[in-house]
């Protein structure tokens, strides 16, 4: 294991850490984006001519490209329409929610165990499964994150149980209902909605602006080749006049990355 940068620790323990959790996290049980959208093409109450138009979209092509993303959206935006926001989100919920190998669940269900040991000041996610519960975003839970300030990490923590901290955790897309629920699955998965949320109110975009500009910021299972939360990096980049030769500005661990990417990451991105 390589040596953990100091700085990253002392943010951490200082309060000033926020983790950011992306959909690689809970990967090992839950559908990829293209699975999940495939799942819910194949339900009963979708039409055969519905199903083709999201088959067509969702040909073989560069997984990492904005093409990519956009057809993605696209076939999400298509099978809401046809299905009705209702019965969309109960289909997504099925879809997401069904059994999966105990492997998989273990290797997420350890992850989230770990990752709430970790004092940081609060952890967000642009994940709607159910394994990592949290606080759906509003004023006032941006507000409170914004706001907060963490107690000494010594202080937060009983060392005979875990603290959950469910408030400290931020569900930027939403969340599918859990078991019992009687509210239907609300997350943000089509384009319309990505469009809604980012340019229709400031409180979301100005938000994350918030957390990238005054925060060190800890990427897990983020692949960068999310658009919108790209254009918002750009931008507190392009503000702060980012310089390589002083403190990274975030952190990531991410899989089978060359000694390139990973310059380009640190001098360009202020990702170490």
């Amino acid at each position: 294991m390589r040596t953990i940068p100091a700085h990253l620790i002392n943010e951490i323990l200082e309060g000033n850490c926020v983790a950011f959790v992306g959909a690689g996290f809970s990967a090992p049980a839950v559908p990829n984006w293209d699975a999940l959208l495939y799942g819910i093409a194949a339900d009963c109450k979708v039409s055969d001519e519905a199903e083709e138009r999201v088959k067509e979209l969702l040909k073989p092509h560069d997984r990492m490209s904005s093409r990519g993303t956009f057809d993605r959206e696209a076939a999400a935006q298509i099978l809401q329409d046809h299905l009705g926001k209702e019965d969309f989100g109960s289909v997504l919920e099925r879809v997401v929610t069904k059994e999966n190998a105990d492997a998989g669940r273990e290797i997420v269900e350890d992850r989230i165990r770990l990752l709430l040991q970790m004092p940081f000041q609060s952890i967000l996610t642009t994940n709607f499964d159910h394994f990592l519960v949290g606080q759906i975003g509003s004023d006032d839970v941006y507000r409170d994150i914004l706001r907060k300030t963490r107690d000494p990490w010594f202080n937060i923590f009983s060392w005979d149980k875990q603290d959950l901290r469910s408030a400290d955790i931020v569900k930027l897309h939403g969340q599918i209902r859990k078991e019992g629920q009687s509210d239907r699955s609300d997350v943000v998965l089509t384009r319309t909605e990505y469009r809604e949320l980012l340019f229709e109110g400031s409180r979301y975009s100005n938000f994350l602006r918030g957390i990238l500009a005054t925060r060190t910021v800890f990427f897990l299972g983020f692949s960068f080749s999310d658009p919108y939360l790209n254009l918002l990096r750009s931008e507190i980049l392009a503000m702060l006049k980012h310089d390589p030769t002083k403190k990274p500005l975030a952190y990531a661990v991410l899989d089978d990355v060359g000694d390139e990417e990973r310059n380009f990451l640190l001098t360009h991105e202020g990702i170490k």
